[in-house]
């Protein structure tokens, strides 16, 4: 009989090509799951307190309560990357919109259940001059990872989870292309004639589609 893994070297088997004692389980990893769904499924298992916390305000998902990572088998304890230091988060109750350090603007309609951009700081850029103009977020900003060096470090010597950072962007092109109100891939060419095209503005996405 195989001697059973911990869920460390479970994934690190997997990632190697090799077979575990069992399929891996990233259980609020990598993805996670709607803060209504979250609590629903608290409550239909009888688990009653822990912390409600909203990992990403995009898409309203939650921070796993661990003792639902534990009851599913869970093999992964994941880390966010913070926001660069210069990024105040600000939630403006009346419209129910926030700006990322981007600078697009979210808004979330009447009974919705996600933020969707509705306001791109790049939407009438023309000139490159323009795009090198734009105060970028800083990759490289240590305010990204100072408060998530002991927790990480105590994470991997304490426990038997594989680690994960996660990502600090949703996609290189969708990062690059969203403030100029494009939603994928880095063309801007429009399939529709120049005559047809409506006049842009902040808050409306170009027109472009993919090459290639």
């Amino acid at each position: 009989m195989r001697t059973p893994m911990t869920s460390r070297q479970r994934v690190q088997a997997a990632l190697r090509h090799e077979e575990p004692d069992r399929v891996p389980i990233d259980f609020g990893g990598r993805h996670t799951v709607h803060v209504e769904v979250h609590r629903a499924l608290k409550q239909h298992l009888g688990l009653e307190g822990g912390a409600e916390i909203v990992r990403s305000l995009l898409t309203n998902t939650a921070e796993p309560d661990p003792r639902l990572v534990e009851m599913f088998g869970g093999d992964v304890v994941a880390f966010q990357p913070r926001p660069g230091a210069s990024y105040t988060f600000r939630l403006d109750p009346a419209t129910d919109s926030w700006a990322d350090e981007w600078g697009i603007r979210y808004r979330r309609p009447p009974g919705g259940h996600y933020y969707d951009p509705f306001e791109y700081p790049l939407a009438l850029a023309e000139t490159v001059a323009e795009v090198e103009r734009y105060p970028l977020p800083n990759p490289t900003d240590p305010a990204r990872l100072t408060e998530l060096i002991e927790p990480l470090r105590v994470a991997h010597a304490s426990g038997d989870k594989a680690v994960l950072l996660n990502a600090p962007a949703i996609g290189i092109w969708r990062s690059c292309s969203t403030p100029a109100g494009r939603s994928t891939g880095p063309s801007r060419t429009s399939s529709r004639p120049a005559s047809t095209r409506s006049t842009p503005s902040r808050s409306t996405p170009r027109t472009w589609t993919r090459r290639g």
